[in-house]
């Protein structure tokens, strides 16, 4: 099945479902939201949100944050290690970074608490309330390097009622999903809410490589408590705990040959897919084969068309390799912590505490090369602890809002080990004068981050349809940084030869603030205008073990970002559409870019810009049918990136410059129950997955098409089943290219065609 195929199915359905239609009006359901820190109607923020209940969530087949950016444009996910490592962008505001000391532009939020790691947004996506995306600059209400936008992830609390749920999955690969959540009272002050999700399936990727595991596969297991004490209307104690553990294969990453191409004074300026009969290791002018350093020599790939080494190739039709690291289990992923959530409220005002705790840990192995042969692994060995106080008082009037507070994160990034493992066997092996023996080259960083800040922000209604928002939040951040490198004896804490060592540390005062204007010209419509300025502090490069960088350039500067909105947001037909749309423009100042070379993988300071428009657009005709359609438009560019000795202006990494989303929802009555069908179509224009915007870096449009068709007999039991990628669409999520070091690039791709069917109890 083709996209046309698909698109035409999607148009059948719109325009055939209204002939069983009942004749009656619906409206649409009220979107609630807590952007600005207090309940309000999505319809009245001055914010572009995207905002998604539980129910549509389920509906719509969400259980990954890929899965969350495909159903909003504007949202994209970058990362690393085939997307085990994963990061949201928002705008084209990203940051490609794979250093375990790294905190994202885009910040990711669980029930008002931070989460520091990049592994951290990979927990599983269960027992939600609902998730809200804002876009752009959020660093006056929200804590923690807000300068794209937040993702904030608001789980089910504990009620008074008792209820629950049992949702059972079977799918393609053996995918078995069980997800249960149960709660209730245990006293008139008490109520408990316990959940639980569990997530495994057979490994995707076939490894042909004699002795190594097929990978591409999940096992995951994650847990959390909630209890709430509310010994009076005016008073809330909320207690939480949670627990999650992902065991995973290596990187899903698929090997492309690639070839480097070099201009006369030798310095790489493309990389180019091989062709079928490529012998070249790179190409010079007038296309004269040369090394990989760009020099010209006689020397030829061993095998036409494949990388360095002679492996040829990667099928990503069929999911097909050979890697000698291959291994479906060993790859680990741990998050836990609590957080206790203070609440008080008198006479129109509210008093808010919250101290959270999390603490994360990684240990993964990965083939760099993605091929079959031993060249070398590279281990990364990381855990973050961090701990976060927030104390806020807001309060009301007739013609005020407002808000004032003080958040304290402190954050404690430790690296043991990262870096290249050679085997006793490896390639590598005499070059480096090991004499047979194994040896690790490793790394280890330690990061300690403390920061503090005073926020504040005021609406004055100063006219009937008139409203002005002022907002700051002062900043002062320190951080230490410790680097060092080693060479080890293989597998063991035996040093063989001290290396480089590298210490610093900075105190850095900081500002973010935002002056809006709103407009209410008639009932249900919202006109906002407005400027954000997002700051990001600055940090230190933690570079791998090959790395040449100079100490001066392993720490690198803040980032400053004033962003320009004007929006509307608009109810109309008695509430059955609702049509939100923006445009805006990015400044960008000391933008902190992510270059990644072989022997230079640092994050510098550049000068960025960012504009595009974006629009939202539900609609229910009647009561049995809801369509929706959205899209976004967006130029983000980053200017004067060094490359070799020469500057260029590139499109900036993992920001499609379109993005579209179509959804379709019709149900209708079966006996005294109902059957609903979901159709929803998506497509992500073309870009790129580096800086450099090497064409082998390049990544086509891709279009993504799901189903589900849902029976409801009565209240309690749901039955489901679903068809994901209906067209089994090929596609890169996640690359990075690696001409200089293997020949090849590493393409981590999205999931195949996925069938699988539900069955769910709730009570």
């Amino acid at each position: 099945m083709n996209h046309t195929v698909w698109s035409v199915l999607i148009f059948v359905s719109f325009v055939s479902a209204p002939s069983a239609a009942q004749d009656h009006g619906g409206a649409l359901d009220e979107v609630v939201v807590t952007a600005q820190k207090r309940t309000q109607s999505m319809q009245d923020v001055g914010v572009s949100i995207a905002a998604y209940s539980s129910a549509e969530l389920t509906a719509r087949g969400v259980e990954s944050s890929l899965d969350l950016a495909r159903i909003t444009p504007g949202v994209h996910v970058s990362g690393s290690i085939g997307g085990q490592n994963s990061q949201f962008t928002i705008r084209g505001v990203t940051q490609a970074d794979f250093a375990d000391t790294l905190e994202a532009p885009v910040a990711v939020y669980i029930d008002d608490t931070y989460i520091s790691m990049q592994q951290g947004q990979l927990f599983g996506l269960f027992d939600l309330e609902r998730v809200e995306v804002l876009k752009g600059p959020q660093g006056t209400l929200f804590g923690r390097n807000a300068t794209g936008g937040l993702v904030h992830f608001l789980t089910a609390r504990p009620t008074q009622e008792p209820d629950g749920f049992l949702s059972v999955t079977f799918g393609s690969q053996q995918h078995k999903r069980v997800e249960a959540a149960a709660g209730g009272p245990l006293s008139e002050t008490i109520a408990v809410r316990v959940s639980g999700l569990y997530n495994q399936f057979d490994p995707i990727i076939e490894n042909r490589f004699a002795g190594a595991d097929d990978f591409w596969n999940d096992d995951t297991r994650a847990g959390r408590l909630h209890v709430e004490f509310r010994p009076s209307d005016t008073f809330s104690a909320l207690g939480s705990a949670y627990y999650g553990k992902s065991d995973i294969g290596i990187a899903p990453y698929l090997q492309t040959p690639v070839v480097p191409v070099f201009d006369a004074d030798g310095r790489q300026v493309n990389t180019i897919i091989a062709g079928p009969m490529e012998t070249r290791i790179g190409i010079g002018p007038n296309g004269i084969a040369t090394d990989s350093a760009g020099v010209p020599t006689s020397a030829r790939r061993p095998v036409p068309g494949g990388d360095l080494f002679g492996f040829c190739c990667s099928d990503e039709k069929d999911f097909v390799t050979e890697n000698d690291i291959g291994r479906d289990s060993g790859n680990t992923f741990k998050t836990y912590g609590a957080s206790l959530r203070l609440e008080w409220e008198w006479s129109g005002s509210a008093l808010t505490s919250i101290t959270d705790y999390k603490d994360f840990e990684k240990d993964n192995t990965n083939d760099p090369d993605a091929g079959p042969v031993d060249l070398f692994g590279f281990v990364s060995v990381a855990e973050t602890k961090q701990w976060s106080q927030e104390l806020r008082l807001a309060g009301q009037s007739d013609h005020w809002n407002w808000l004032t507070g003080i958040f304290f994160i402190d954050i404690d990034a430790k690296v043991p080990r990262e870096g290249p493992t050679v085997s006793a066997t490896s390639i590598l092996n005499a070059a480096l004068g090991a004499g047979g023996a194994a040896i690790d080259l490793r790394d280890f960083a330690r990061k300690q981050t403390q920061s503090a800040s005073l926020f504040g922000q005021v609406e004055y209604q100063f006219a009937a349809d008139w409203r002005l928002i002022a907002g700051a939040r002062a900043v002062k951040e320190e951080q230490d940084f410790e680097y060092g490198t080693g060479i080890f004896l293989g597998g063991s804490d035996t040093l063989i030869a001290p290396g480089r060592s590298f210490s610093d540390s900075f105190d850095d005062a900081l500002w973010a603030g935002k002056l809006q204007l709103e407009w209410t010209p008639f009932d249900d419509v919202l006109v906002y205008g407005g400027i954000n300025r997002g700051v990001k502090a600055g940090a230190f490069n933690q570079p791998i073990f090959i790395n040449n960088l100079p100490d001066s350039e392993i720490p690198y500067g803040p980032e400053t970002l004033l962003a320009y909105e004007l929006g509307a947001k608009s109810t109309l037909l008695e509430g059955r559409v609702r049509l939100n749309g923006a445009v805006f423009y990015y400044d960008y100042d000391d933008y902190q870019v992510f270059e990644i070379r072989v022997a230079d993988n640092v994050v510098r300071n550049a000068k960025a810009r960012n504009h595009g428009a974006e629009f939202d657009l539900a609609y229910q005709p009647f009561e049995a049918l809801t369509l929706g359609v959205s899209a976004s438009w967006l130029e983000a560019q980053v200017e004067d990136i060094r490359l070799n000795g020469f500057t260029r202006t590139v499109d900036t990494p993992y920001a499609p410059g379109f993005q579209a989303a179509v959804y379709a929802r019709y149900t209708w009555a079966v006996g005294s129950g109902s059957v609903s069908l979901d159709a929803d179509l998506s497509r992500t224009g073309d870009f790129y997955y580096q800086i450099f915007n090497f064409d082998a870096q390049r990544v086509d449009a891709y279009m993504i098409g799901n189903l589900r068709l849902s029976y409801k007999p009565k209240d309690s039991w749901e039955f489901r089943a679903f068809v994901k990628n209906v067209t089994d669409e090929r596609y890169v999520r996640i690359g990075t290219d690696l001409g200089t070091l293997s020949g090849g690039a590493q393409a981590a791709y999205g999931q195949p065609r996925w069938y699988g069917a539900e069955v769910r109890y709730s009570f």
